[in-house]
């Protein structure tokens, strides 16, 4: 499903669920979040708030959290679809109420790949030909809207791994795969001499 096919509303929702996942720890795009959801393409806000309360469920299900606070009960007319997501996120999980972080900030960077063969195996660099690059001392122009993914950048070591950059959030061992990201923006110079990155995206196990 892609998010940017959907109606405004749909995405709108999407959107708000995305910013909930993120303050949670869930490094989502907003196409991945859009998969939960079951859209016919012509649902109104109270549909689309049922779909919302159930995923509720499932987040609370799943972290084994007792949930006993009611939902609001919606009116008989239409409503703003923000407004009846903000209502559900009043009532979601009222003893770990997410604090909604800042949407990161960094520079789009284009992706270069080694040919025709993917040795990321299937890391994010071999299927997207754009980045977010997040991290310190990069310049927080571009916002990160969830439609690429969010790289960050991890300063090289000495006797261990150079400056690269891997997915956000990613705790396992990642390794190069073969790809580097690169900009001619000139405000990205100092962090690599204008050089490509290399990008750490190969997961094995």
């Amino acid at each position: 499903m892609k998010f940017y096919f959907l109606p405004a509303n749909q995405q709108a929702v999407i959107r708000k669920f995305r910013q909930y996942f993120n303050a949670l720890g869930h490094n989502y795009t907003v196409d991945q979040v859009a998969e939960f959801f079951t859209f016919n393409g012509d649902e109104d806000d109270e549909t689309l708030m049922t779909h919302a309360k159930t995923i509720h469920d499932e987040i609370v299900a799943d972290r084994n959290t007792l949930h006993t606070t009611p939902m609001p009960v919606p009116p008989p007319q239409r409503r703003d679809v923000m407004k009846a997501t903000m209502e559900i996120m009043e009532f979601m999980m009222p003893d770990e109420k997410p604090v909604v972080q800042k949407p990161r900030k960094g520079m789009h960077l284009g992706v270069y790949r080694r040919g025709t063969y993917d040795c990321t195996a299937g890391g994010v660099s071999s299927k997207h030909d754009h980045v977010l690059v997040v991290g310190e001392g990069i310049p927080e122009v571009f916002e990160d809207r969830g439609d690429i993914p969010v790289l960050e950048l991890v300063p090289g070591q000495q006797g261990g791994k150079q400056l690269h950059l891997r997915p956000i959030g990613e705790t396992r061992w990642t390794m190069f795969g073969g790809n580097f990201a690169y900009t001619s923006d000139s405000r990205m110079n100092r962090i690599n001499g204008g050089h490509p990155i290399p990008i750490f995206d190969r997961i094995e196990g």
